[in-house]
């Protein structure tokens, strides 16, 4: 059978007679190729309503697609001197650097990780034992033992080994009742057997790569969708769920029908070789909608051999398809995949800083199968959280909004247990890299909403920083957000736009063995303990969430010089006032760090948020503050090139620097905007690409002189962009007073090289870091001039439009 019939996956009933599944589903009540709402999917009494028809789930499906998982943006600011080919290419090699770096194989820990708690880990192994049996008894009818009798006398044995208070007669009932339907199933699933066999007798050779890999695309589906229905066949006929009242039938875990398909909500073209979702069991006979992104479960990557460039190069792929996922799916805390080289499955596990992944289970062999049938029974049995799903996220189709949970704390500590619902449909950002904190932003209300309108109240900030100590966070951004929130509402500062923190704190969430931490420690169990390829230990993470205000928009939505200027300006002067009144100093200014906040009735304004990179100059150690932050782009030459000299404000007031001459280059407005073939032509394209040292020695070049400054970096700016000339004159004040600060008569703080004075060597950042109060106090100053001048335009243009 080739690829493109997986849809109508043949089931052989008799001799000369084939059923396809949907006459397979009105005879057993299970489908071979099913679908239903999966793990991201409240379940709910509207949603489980028998009168509630195929067509209006799928156009639930598509609209919370439609809704949250729109493409990735690869057109941010920083990525504009790349084309899509060549963002594709840069992926490619971070692939190959993260599977060659960050890859850990061997790792069958994610068989317990994944395990099902309680009752239902000791009856998971059961199952698979007799899905096991029956399926070597298909493979092998004539091998000892493999008679109908033998194997119902040792399912029986095998079920009951778990069984508590079950009397005889009722035993009897059971297995006659299981009897009676046992042969009718098994004679459906023959179909499938024949595919199926293909796999599991392949011979593993080949040459690596090339498309001989689709001919087992169908022979592995038919694996999983023989285990899927069997499954269900013993909850139903067995009475499993009355047998063992605590281990509950999960989901059923299915293959989308297609294969080699360019899914939903990505931003490339690539196609994935096989698509895992999962469905509710009493959906198994549903239609799959469209492969997409935002409902994968896990992407299995297929190869026709095992050669060791084969098993890479499905590593890569994987790479690639799970940093879709983390982007299409808000509630996301690791992914699952799988890859396939020959006979050979691995499972893997996408973590925060690394990728993990198992030993070989070899369908070709008995013991591998049964390996490969557990965990699948495993995935259908284990809880929501043990998938990677958030437990405290849920999509509710029937109202098509998310429900999120936020720890309510009112203490100093961010350890609180107690948690506030809210409910959002838009998300301004997504998790869109593989590793890191995979901070994404939520518009949310904290009231119910009437109908399907939503009126977002707060802005929800879920994210995973890494946390120097367990118990003693210096650096926790709910610590910090809390004082900035109290310390500034005192500020005598005019007109002052600052980030209000209304609760948050660590998240946690109830499971049978308890209330669970969200962290990297609890999540990843056993393999927290591991050491990466580098030998360095995995950092310990910690989920968060804050629930602030105002909300807003990303900076990119600015259309104007001047509502540039009032944005940045507003980010500079809330930046100065939280290191003067709190001591925070941010550390971390970019295009994603600073939104644009539009009121009704009010001109617009900016805010600076994200102070996760943030720190306590008062409570760190300068060898704490000497450490990198930031991306390169915005990263100043201090911290680039890595002299051991602290960190100031004048490192952030440098970052501001870039980002001005950034948007100015690429223009304001989409109808300014330059190309990135145009882009690539300007010197400012070297601080994207390269390494922190290239970057840092590319910017000290063009920032070396005035000359050097006006010549490549300020005559760049899109000179037909209104009003450039005022954004030209903001950047040159801002580097002249930084680098070239006429009120200081140190010679030695001048320009980005390295200064000789009478036989002495000085460093111009270091000097300047001992002058940093006298040079942030004219940068603010030219900065709020800057501001006034660009708010009344600001207002005046508001004032006419009202």
């Amino acid at each position: 059978m080739s690829a493109k019939r997986t849809s109508n996956i043949s089931l052989k009933n008799s001799p000369g007679k084939r059923l396809r599944g949907s006459d397979v589903s009105k005879a057993l009540s299970h489908s071979p190729v099913p679908s239903a709402p999966n793990d991201n999917t409240l379940q709910n009494s509207s949603s489980n309503s028998s009168n509630q028809g195929q067509g209006k789930r799928q156009h639930r499906r598509h609209r919370q697609t439609e809704l949250l998982q729109r493409p990735l943006d690869i057109d941010q600011l920083q990525n504009r001197f790349l084309t899509k080919k060549e963002i594709q290419a840069e992926r490619e090699e971070l692939a190959e650097s993260v599977v060659s770096g960050q890859l850990i194989e061997g790792t069958d820990q994610i068989h317990i990780i994944i395990a099902p708690r309680g009752e239902a880990g000791s009856v998971f192994s059961s199952i698979a034992d007799i899905i096991h049996l029956e399926l070597e008894h298909l493979l092998n009818p004539n091998a000892d033992g493999s008679d109908a009798s033998s194997i119902l006398t040792h399912t029986m044995n095998l079920l009951y080994k778990d069984a508590k208070d079950e009397s005889p007669r009722s035993r009897r009932l059971r297995t006659r009742g299981y009897k009676a339907k046992r042969r009718e199933f098994l004679e459906s699933l023959r179909g499938i057997l024949e595919e199926l066999q293909v796999w599991v007798r392949h011979h593993n050779k080949g040459k690596a790569g090339g498309k001989k890999e689709t001919k087992l695309y169908t022979p592995f589906q038919s694996f999983v969708h023989f285990v899927a229905p069997f499954v269900k066949f013993l909850f139903d006929k067995l009475g499993l769920g009355t047998l063992f009242p605590s281990v509950v039938h999960q989901r059923c875990i299915i293959c989308y029908p297609k294969t080699n398909r360019k899914p939903l909500c990505g931003d490339d073209d690539r196609k994935i070789d096989i698509g895992l979702t999962t469905c509710r069991p009493g959906d198994l006979e549903e239609q799959l909608p469209d492969m997409s992104y935002a409902d994968i479960f896990a992407i299995v990557e297929a190869k026709y051999s095992n050669t060791r460039k084969d098993k890479n190069d499905a590593y890569k792929q994987l790479v690639d398809y799970s940093r879709h996922m983390y982007a299409a799916q808000p509630n996301r805390r690791f992914i699952l995949g799988q890859t396939s080289c020959g006979t050979e499955v691995r499972v893997c596990l996408f973590s925060n800083d690394c990728i993990f992944a198992s030993n070989p289970m070899d369908v070709s062999i008995s013991a591998g199968r049964r390996e490969y049938i557990g965990l699948l029974v495993n995935l259908s049995l284990c809880d929501k959280d043990q998938l990677g799903y958030d437990p405290t996220m849920t999509w509710d189709s029937e109202h098509e909004y998310w429900i999120i949970e936020c720890p309510d704390t009112t203490g100093e500590s961010s350890g609180s247990q107690a948690t506030k619902t809210y409910y959002f449909r838009d998300e301004v950002a997504k998790a869109d890299s593989l590793f890191g904190r995979h901070t994404r932003c939520f518009l949310v209300t904290d009231e119910d909403p009437a109908g399907d309108r939503i009126k977002p109240k707060f802005v929800v900030k879920d994210s995973w920083p890494e946390v120097l100590q367990d118990h003693d966070d210096t650096r926790d951004e709910v610590m910090f957000m809390r004082r900035i929130t109290e310390e500034l509402a005192n500020s005598d500062v005019e007109d002052l736009v600052y980030p209000k923190l209304k609760t948050g704190g660590r998240v946690s969430f109830d499971t049978d063995g308890g209330r669970f931490e969200d962290n990297t420690r609890n999540v990843l169990g056993p393999l927290y303990s591991l050491r990466k390829p580098d030998n360095t230990a995995i950092p310990f993470r910690v989920h968060k969430r804050l629930v602030m205000s105002p909300i807003g928009e990303p900076l990119e939505t600015v259309g104007s010089v001047h509502e540039l200027i009032v944005v940045l300006g507003d980010a500079m002067r809330c930046h100065t006032e939280v290191l003067r009144r709190c001591n925070i100093l941010h550390r971390d200014i970019s295009d994603s760090n600073i939104l644009v906040v539009r009121e009704e009735g009010k001109p617009l304004r900016g805010l600076l948020m994200d102070f996760d990179n943030a720190l306590d100059v008062k409570k760190i150690n300068d060898c704490t503050r000497t450490v990198q932050s930031g991306s390169n782009i915005y990263m100043s030459i201090n911290n680039l090139l890595g002299p051991n000299v602290e960190r100031t404000e004048l490192d952030d007031w440098e970052a501001l620097l870039y980002l001005v001459c950034l948007n100015a280059i690429v223009g304001i407005g989409e109808r300014y905007q330059r190309s990135p073939e145009e882009m690539r032509k300007f010197e400012i394209k070297n601080w994207r690409t390269g390494n922190t040292q290239s970057v840092g020695i590319s910017k000290a070049g063009a920032l070396a002189t005035i000359r050097a400054f006006e010549r490549y970096t300020i005559h760049q700016f899109k000179s037909d962009q209104p009003d450039i000339k005022d954004l030209q004159k903001l950047a040159g004040n801002i580097y002249s007073n930084l680098f070239w600060n006429p009120t200081l008569s140190n010679g030695c703080c001048m320009g980005t090289a390295d200064i000789h004075i009478d036989g002495m060597w000085f460093n111009p950042f270091e000097e300047r870091a001992s002058q940093r109060g006298t040079i942030a106090s004219s940068l603010l100053e030219i900065m709020e001039k800057a501001w006034r001048d660009s708010m009344m335009v600001v207002k005046a243009l508001a004032d006419s439009d009202a």
